[in-house]
């Protein structure tokens, strides 16, 4: 399985090594670096085991007699896990080694998401994940787009302003915090049919989805698994975001494209970004952390979309210049 510190930091150049991926092949849902310091990763991160020995546990050490041994606590979270700091505010993982102020309580539950889903930074992640101070989380990838429903069944999310449908899965609904049963299109056939079919919506970055083999993390379309339930667990993730599908019908929809380990949970990022902010691997203009293909110079955050079938200024979808008063065909 790959290491998802490992995915991005050979990205980005830093090195880091890969496991072989292993691709599995995904159904009806319910709403709802590697620290490049290893001794610096290892200090904050021991690992240990207490047998059936008593133990008391105070929130830092776990006491036997008078030797109290550190206990994990994670340095680091994925994309789109939604973060509480000490003084209460709330942060959404962006990307590797950034968080951003995830302030508004109405953007949240537009997704489904109320601060009791916040897992609390350890006074190290606070530290590991760099907070960005030039623009607040929201999701952008819906502002605008509504679901529906159409006469077979089939359901989609639209935007009328840019005259755009997208196929949307349930599970992909409900993801988004949208009713994984729409209702159908308010308008008239003429008006759905004249809407134009770009690449469907995927799913939430950060959704977990629980299937009959196992508890997935979903970024980028993709999925990961977890090397052990503990880990799930010690993570800080609970239940009350879980979706429920098939195997069947997720990886219908996407790829299992490795596994999370507590060494990916240890990392500390922040060290990484100092070395390589500012790095543009394809001379785009775009830094590689905010760039969703490192290695095209025609694709980075910010870059006009031309018709090419990429998705140029990753929004998300593809060929979208209607705006500018062209259709690609």
């Amino acid at each position: 399985m790959v290491s998802i510190l490992g995915v991005w930091l050979a990205l980005i150049g830093l090195g880091a090594g890969c496991r072989l991926a292993q691709t599995v092949p995904m159904q009806d849902a319910e709403t709802l670096g590697r620290d490049q310091d290893a001794s610096v990763a290892s200090e904050h991160a021991e690992t240990y085991s207490l047998g059936n020995l008593d133990r008391e546990i105070d929130g830092s050490s776990t006491h036997i007699g008078s030797e109290a041994i550190p206990m994990w606590r994670p340095r680091w979270h994925p994309m789109g896990t939604l973060l509480k700091d000490a003084s209460g505010d709330f942060w959404m993982v962006e990307n590797p080694f950034e968080r951003a102020p995830a302030f508004s309580s109405d953007l949240l539950a537009e997704v489904g998401l109320r601060g009791r889903n916040a897992i609390s930074m350890s006074s190290e992640e606070e530290r590991c994940l760099a907070p960005v101070n030039d623009h607040d989380w929201a999701p952008r990838e819906i502002d605008g787009w509504e679901p529906a429903a159409d006469v077979r069944g089939q359901t989609w999310v639209y935007h009328s302003a840019l005259g755009f449908r997208r196929m949307a899965s349930s599970e992909v609904l409900a993801s988004w915090g949208f009713s994984s049963h729409p209702r159908f299109f308010p308008g008239t056939v003429e008006v759905w049919r004249n809407l134009r079919v770009v690449n469907p919506l995927g799913f939430r970055d950060g959704q977990l989805i629980q299937t009959e083999t196992g508890t997935y993390y979903l970024m980028h379309n993709e999925a990961w698994n977890f090397e052990d339930e503990t880990l799930l667990e010690e993570a800080g993730y609970t239940a009350s975001t879980l979706l429920h599908t098939t195997d069947a019908r997720l990886f219908d929809q996407l790829d299992l494209v490795g596994t999370f380990t507590h060494e990916d949970f240890s990392a500390c990022t922040a060290p990484s970004l100092l070395r390589t902010e500012g790095h543009d691997e394809d001379g785009d203009g775009v830094p590689d952390i905010r760039d969703c293909l490192v290695y095209d110079p025609t694709v980075g955050q910010g870059l006009p979309e031309v018709c090419d079938g990429k998705d140029n200024d990753c929004n998300g979808i593809i060929d979208d210049v209607s705006s500018a008063g062209a259709l690609c065909s």
